[in-house]
């Protein structure tokens, strides 16, 4: 059993007092599903599978819902989205139980409890909903909040585990979806759950440590070296170990205790050293050319991607979330 959702597009000058609840009944859960996620068409594999429920809201034309199911396959458009004027729109997703299967054209990856993801409009995909799903959601503009459209960009269509920030702009939307509230605080509820969120994610990408934990005078000594010799593009684990006094093999069985090598824990301090470059702004900020040059990598390029791989976001993004 299939159905297409071909709703039409919405305009942000619409009142936010617009809910809508379902019950078990397939038709009911399917015209809650139209009005929360107008791209997509949805499938189950047969008529016994057929349940579900949903209960949501439209902010500011934009729906949040808590959708529950079982077994369902979902099939989302980008060009629906763009005919329907959505393709600047993205999806938060926070995956309250069960699991699903997200698959696009980048490869396919599980979405778990605790975990949550950004879905782009502007990308077709496939998420095939299993036993027990259970998913809160938000859909949001990305040009209405231009300060998070890169980094939206760069983490969409990955997991990504939450915590205390995520926790509670899903409680701001529950509360919403559960005791309702008027049109002027609803939105500002749903914008700053946004806000939140991507301020969470931007101070991971801010702060997170890649190097060991202090601790140790070797290892100390160690930084040491590695930030006296940040922009030597040539300093090696070779060189690091003589001016320890060790054995190259000495100095991996060191570096093994912290779960890194050598030529890891190097990266990582020039990559930790990078990151503050990265946030500095002002007349005397440098660009990330020289912040790449500084820290020791041969070209912008090679420094993106090594800074993408640790932080998960590259330093352009970074930089113009500040």
């Amino acid at each position: 059993m299939t159905t297409s959702n071909t709703a039409p597009t919405r305009r942000a000058s619409e009142p936010c007092v617009d809910a809508f609840a379902a019950a078990a009944n397939w038709d009911a859960f399917l015209d809650g599903c139209r009005r929360a996620y107008p791209t997509v068409s949805i499938s189950a594999p047969s008529s016994s599978a057929c349940h579900g429920r949903i209960r949501g809201r439209m902010v500011d034309s934009f729906p949040i819902a808590h959708v529950r199911t079982d077994n369902v396959v979902v099939e989302a458009s980008a060009r629906a989205a763009a005919q329907q004027g959505l393709a600047d729109h993205y999806k938060l997703v926070w995956q309250l139980g069960g699991s699903a299967c997200f698959e696009n054209a980048a490869g396919h990856t599980e979405i778990l409890p605790n975990q949550a993801m950004i879905v782009p409009f502007s990308s077709s995909y496939r998420l095939h909903a299993k036993e027990h799903y259970s998913a809160l959601t938000l859909v949001f503009a990305v040009d209405r909040m231009p300060r998070w459209k890169g980094l939206a960009a760069e983490l969409c269509g990955r997991p990504l585990m939450t915590d205390a920030a995520f926790n509670a702009a899903a409680a701001g939307i529950d509360s919403l979806l559960r005791n309702g509230g008027n049109a002027r605080s609803a939105s500002l509820v749903v914008e700053y759950a946004v806000d939140l969120v991507f301020r969470a994610l931007l101070e991971h990408a801010d702060s997170s440590p890649l190097t060991p934990p202090r601790g140790g005078a070797r290892l100390e000594r160690a930084r040491i070296l590695v930030e006296h010799h940040l922009d030597d593009h040539d300093y090696s684990p070779a060189r690091l170990a003589d001016a320890l006094g060790m054995s190259r093999r000495s100095l991996y069985e060191v570096f093994r205790q912290y779960g890194t090598t050598p030529a890891g824990f190097i990266r990582q301090v020039r990559l930790e050293h990078a990151r503050r470059d990265v946030l500095r702004n002002g007349a005397d900020a440098p660009t990330l050319t020289e912040v790449a040059l500084r820290n020791g990598f041969n070209d912008s390029a090679s420094f993106s991607r090594a800074f993408r791989d640790a932080f998960g976001v590259a330093p352009s993004v970074l930089r113009a979330a500040h």
